[in-house]
């Protein structure tokens, strides 16, 4: 129900009475159909502005949904790269201690077991006296099959027989070093290799390696 105004005295009726209750003027259809069509208007701006107070705050509510999808997608990720950076930095490192205790162990391989590290060929002797019983190392040729550059190499010869019986053995020692990977000369005659004499009759000669350092 809405109130309008009569038209002869200027009170306030409802729009639902046909003449004023106050001086009896009959109310016109019209005016009452004004004011329903205002009343309707107003309701229908009313309900218009309702959707249209909804609607924005579903966009709102939509806008703030997807910014904290995105901010939560953007922490994940953060995230998945920290944990797969840390993986990686500890498997790297990991790998790097392998390798060091890998090298160490070589390292110490080689100080124990130069022979296996060590590869001589072409082999020089000297024979002395007339019945040639007197023997020498007088010379070799060495490569290095170590992955370090070696000095201070010493060891012995063992002098054997044509059955391999060992008849004795002298010491020698190498002037210098040795570069990884490297195969050099030494001769008595240079000074790059000092050995001793014994008083065999060997037909056979073998170089031991027994001691080696690093030229570090």
């Amino acid at each position: 129900m809405a109130l309008i105004s009569c038209p002869e005295c200027g009170r306030s009726v409802s729009n639902t009475v046909v003449s004023c209750p106050q001086c009896g003027a009959p109310i016109e259809p019209e005016a009452i159909a004004a004011v329903n069509s205002e009343s309707q208007s107003t309701r229908q701006d009313t309900s218009e502005d309702s959707i249209m107070r909804k609607k924005s705050s579903s966009i709102r509510l939509i806008v703030l949904v997807g910014l904290l999808l995105v901010a939560g997608y953007m922490l994940f990720q953060q995230r998945v790269e920290r944990v797969a950076e840390r993986k990686a930095q500890a498997i790297q490192k990991a790998a790097e201690q392998a390798e060091q205790q890998r090298i160490s162990d070589l390292r110490n391989d080689v100080l124990q077991n130069p022979t296996q590290y060590l590869e001589v060929s072409d082999i020089q002797t000297y024979d002395k006296g007339i019945i040639n019983d007197y023997r020498q190392l007088t010379g070799f040729i060495l490569k290095n099959k170590s992955m370090f550059p070696l000095r201070d190499v010493s060891g012995s010869v063992e002098w054997l027989s044509a059955s391999e019986a060992k008849l004795g053995s002298t010491t020698f020692k190498l002037a210098g070093s040795i570069l990884a990977g490297d195969t050099k000369s030494f001769q008595i005659g240079n000074g790059s290799l000092e050995s001793g004499t014994i008083q065999c009759s060997a037909r056979r000669v073998k170089v031991v390696f027994e001691h080696v350092a690093f030229d570090e």
